[in-house]
């Protein structure tokens, strides 16, 4: 088991804040919600895998970006204290293997564009970008977190599906790797389905590698999305 996955069942309390539920697990972090009670409020608390990976506030002001209030440290280690947000994973919003609502995922996937486009202005890359580090609620709001943005592909594995060539490699990234990831995540919710699913993590990298995408699980979408796909 994991130290990540230990957190998440035994720890109840980080500093001053205490958890009221573990709102996700991923690859990169375990997110909670917590109360505040100095402050009177809610917040998220975010534990990475690997500590070195979280960073302060990334200076970036967008709705759908997740607002990181202040890193902390306890007894346990760093931990990352964010805004409240009551959404779950988009992996759990969205099952793999079936297909979303096509204006709910639309309206989603707008607000991911935004957000990519907007910290891609300011210089930002995510890196990781994929169902897992993106939170979504009932009312169709999304918020994007960044942990795991520069950690090694090999740390990456689970999601590995939603990484671009270059990302898998370990080479330089720009905007156009998010946009990569993007398109997946665009293709998994249209669709239900990968574009690269392979049937191994090594055959779905194999298969990103060699852009072998599986274009016949888009055949009944709509001419002007395949087109963008």
């Amino acid at each position: 088991m994991s130290d990540v996955s230990k957190l998440s069942e035994t720890a109840r309390q980080f500093g001053r804040y205490r958890t009221t539920k573990c709102v996700a697990e991923t690859p990169a972090f375990s997110l909670f919600e917590a109360f505040d009670p100095k402050e009177l409020r809610s917040v998220s608390i975010a534990i990475a895998a690997a500590p070195e990976q979280m960073e302060e506030d990334s200076g970036l002001k967008h709705p759908a970006w997740m607002k990181v209030l202040r890193l902390e440290r306890d007894d346990n280690g760093p931990f990352v204290v964010l805004e409240p947000f009551d959404g779950q994973p988009l992996e759990s919003a969205f099952p793999r293997g079936s297909k979303g609502d096509s204006a709910r995922a639309l309206t989603i996937l707008k607000q991911l564009a935004a957000a990519l486009d907007y910290a891609h202005s300011c210089q930002a890359i995510h890196g990781n970008f994929a169902p897992a580090n993106v939170l979504a609620n009932a009312r169709g709001k999304v918020k994007v977190l960044a942990f795991g943005a520069q950690a090694p592909a090999t740390q990456l594995l689970p999601v590995v599906h939603y990484l671009s060539p270059e990302r898998l490699r370990d080479n330089p990234v720009d905007a156009r790797s998010d946009q990569f990831s993007l398109a997946v995540l665009a293709f998994r919710l249209f669709t239900g389905a990968l574009p690269f699913a392979g049937d191994s993590a090594v055959s779905a990298v194999m298969q990103i590698l060699f852009q072998k995408a599986d274009h016949e699980a888009m055949s009944g979408l709509p001419v002007e999305v395949q087109t963008v796909l």
